[in-house]
């Protein structure tokens, strides 16, 4: 949308144009996007409005634009929503935006720093239902962590998952996905047949079963992804793409695994 009132004084251009967008995102009925160390939120119930309504007055439904305003480097790269608010993560730091009362407005948002985990931007963090998880990575192995949320003035908690199993997941993955009504994560790379699988198990209080598993899957992972209950995988082999299907539920279904070629031979 043009900017119907002012000008480049008084009704500013959003804090991404010229620069890369990094994320895209919905909150609060408003499109948001992630650029540099900057969060823009167009106005309420109108997504393509960066502008404000009016250039001598602020509303609460016109548009947000606030920075983390850090001393060290945190370029936004992903966002999860949670009940505290919306997490944001940058490469060496993670950020808690939220509203002082009631949905987001120029008037309440504020940005608060969480901790200082060092995060892969290759990989998206994932929502896995309680917690969200994100990656890490050294020279040798992936780090996988665990990240609760606590609301105002409370430290998150972040618990290292492949501890247990500290060098089983190789540097090389490229992707994560989690299924939250599994209590299950799941770590992937393009390049390889072997698919790492953290699964927990709650009793309400406390997991009672936490365990890293690997399947070997019929050729290299390209996507995979779970719904109801049911797991889709797209693979490549030597001379085509397959799409597999495999029901991770208890009850029996008649089908272990499906193989169908979706796309003949790859250029």
């Amino acid at each position: 949308v043009e900017r119907q009132a002012g000008d480049d004084e008084t009704n500013k251009a959003p804090s991404f144009v010229g620069y890369p967008i990094t994320k895209v995102f919905l909150q609060d009925n408003r499109l948001g996007f992630l650029s540099r160390d900057n969060v823009i939120f167009s106005q309420a119930s109108d997504f393509f409005n960066f502008w404000k309504k009016s250039a001598l007055t602020l509303t609460a439904g016109d548009p947000v634009d606030v920075s983390t305003n850090n001393i060290r480097p945190s370029i936004l790269y992903s966002c999860l929503p949670t009940t505290q608010g919306l997490v944001l993560f940058s490469r060496l730091q993670q950020f808690l935006l939220t509203s002082i009362d009631g949905p987001i407005t120029p008037f309440n948002v504020k940005i608060d720093t969480l901790s200082n985990y060092e995060v892969d931007t290759s990989i998206e963090p994932v929502d896995v239902g309680t917690n969200l998880a994100f990656v890490s990575k050294n020279s040798g192995y992936t780090k996988v962590y665990g990240y609760v949320t606590r609301g105002e003035n409370n430290n998150p908690l972040a618990l290292d998952l492949s501890k247990v199993a500290s060098d089983y997941i190789p540097s090389s993955i490229t992707r994560m996905d989690a299924s939250p009504q599994n209590d299950f994560i799941v770590l992937s790379d393009v390049n390889s047949r072997t698919m790492y699988i953290y699964r927990t198990f709650s009793d309400g209080t406390k997991n009672i079963i936490q365990a890293w598993t690997k399947w070997e899957m019929p050729g290299e992972i390209q996507m995979c992804i779970v719904i109801n209950d049911t797991w889709f995988v797209v693979v490549k082999t030597v001379n085509k793409m397959c799409f597999c299907i495999a029901p991770i539920d208890q009850i029996e279904s008649g089908i272990t695994i499906g193989e169908e070629s979706i796309f003949g031979n790859p250029a």
